[in-house]
């Protein structure tokens, strides 16, 4: 409560810090050589992280030594040892993604032997939500007048609680005549009467992704991260014609970029 955007942003940033230069944290700040920021780039590039989040890694780091030049924790002739890397693009990678059948497997074998993910893997798959959104919806958020899901919380899986989502704004899902059968029976089913899908200690643990791919190595999928089922949603509404504009919309993305991709899955291009 109360946390600013430029808050959470600031963060968010000292927490990617702590992760990815733990091992700076015995090396004065004097000894750190470029070789050390090389290093750090291939430990990103091992971790398949994407360019933009180790250009973000970049400019935060350069930022840091900047602000402590200017407030005289450094000598301000000193500049970051990441201010000349240049960091490469690397050859696009194919996004992992399911076919329609593949979806229609998944949901079938995790129905049919009543998998406790079963109802989370549905929603995901109809919606498009993020996972941190699926595991703070309410069923105050479902409106079965309307037909439509609100959506405008989210758990954050570093202070472990529900806040605003990942924007930090609110959209709305429209709920199909499949997923409105689906969630009245699941409500007629709960035994929690706050929340939509059932909590777990896994899913706390922001670990959604191990039963997801223990059950598609069971069934003969490959498996694919908890985030590709939002993937695939996109993917399949684009591919039966919702345009894109559409689809950013209930999804809550900002960027075209990511739905130019989703458009080259879909083949709607083409």
């Amino acid at each position: 409560e109360g946390v600013s955007a430029g808050d959470k942003s600031i963060s968010d940033y000292e927490t990617m810090l702590r992760v990815w230069t733990k091992p700076w944290n015995n090396i004065a700040v004097v000894d750190i050589l470029i070789a050390d920021c090389k290093e750090l780039v291939r430990r990103l590039q091992k971790a398949d992280r994407s360019i933009a989040y180790q250009k973000k890694i970049k400019n935060v780091i350069n930022r840091v030594f900047k602000w402590a030049s200017e407030n005289r924790y450094l000598d301000q002739n000193m500049i970051s040892p990441m201010q000349g890397l240049s960091i490469l693009r690397k050859e696009e990678k194919m996004p992992e993604i399911l076919s329609l059948a593949e979806i229609k497997k998944l949901l079938k074998e995790a129905r049919d032997c009543n998998h406790s993910w079963y109802p989370v893997w549905v929603m995901a798959l109809n919606t498009g939500m993020r996972s941190g959104e699926l595991y703070a919806l309410k069923w105050d958020h479902v409106d079965f007048e309307k037909n439509q899901i609100l959506v405008h919380q989210a758990f954050d899986s570093h202070k472990r609680k529900i806040g605003p989502t990942k924007g930090r704004y609110w959209r709305v899902v429209p709920i199909s005549s499949y997923l409105r059968t689906f969630l009245i029976d699941l409500k007629a089913t709960s035994d929690d009467r706050e929340f939509v899908l059932p909590h777990t200690r896994t899913w706390y643990n922001s670990d959604q992704v191990l039963p997801l791919k223990e059950f598609m190595k069971s069934i003969g999928l490959r498996p694919v991260k908890f985030h590709t089922l939002r993937a695939c949603w996109a993917t399949q509404m684009l591919a039966s014609g919702v345009s894109s504009a559409v689809v950013m919309r209930i999804g809550g993305w900002k960027r075209s970029s990511t739905m130019d991709i989703y458009l080259r899955l879909a083949g709607v291009d083409v």
